[in-house]
């Protein structure tokens, strides 16, 4: 008795068509999960700038010295004046979705605020509009247009 030797398994021709498949799959969620990634970047940002300008302004009283915010094309700055003439600074880049306005927001000794707005444009069809009251407290708030 002759016996067949039956071997089950994948030709090359199915699975090229089934890596083809999964690449068109791969290049149809590429740009949805860019732009949940971009969306991402841009909240942390705005969190950081909340969580870096709350410590800013607490350490401004606190510590009797001034600080000022730079707001530049690509980058935001905190620079703290201590007593002795030295500073501080810490600063953070825009994602790269974002540019905005240069500009600066001083934050005197005693938590009172320069007035401003600084707009911030994002290439998601966004724009934010960061808008510093007058006054002590160094309050701010952020609008966001589509």
């Amino acid at each position: 008795m002759v016996r067949k030797n039956n071997l089950v398994g994948y030709t090359l021709l199915e699975m090229i068509i089934v890596l083809g498949i999964f690449m068109v799959l791969i290049l149809l969620a590429y740009r949805p999960i860019k732009i949940t990634w971009q969306n991402y970047e841009e909240r942390q940002f705005i969190k950081n700038f909340e969580r870096k300008w709350n410590q800013s302004t607490i350490k401004s009283i606190q510590e009797e010295k001034h600080t000022n915010v730079y707001f530049y094309h690509d980058l935001v700055r905190f620079s703290e004046y201590n007593k002795d003439r030295t500073t501080n600074d810490y600063e953070f880049s825009y994602p790269s979705t974002m540019h905005g306005d240069t500009n600066i927001v001083k934050i005197s000794d005693n938590g009172s605020v320069t007035p401003k707005t600084i707009k911030i444009f994002s290439s998601l069809g966004r724009r934010y509009v960061f808008v510093f009251q007058m006054g002590y407290g160094a309050k701010y708030y952020v609008k966001t247009y589509q």
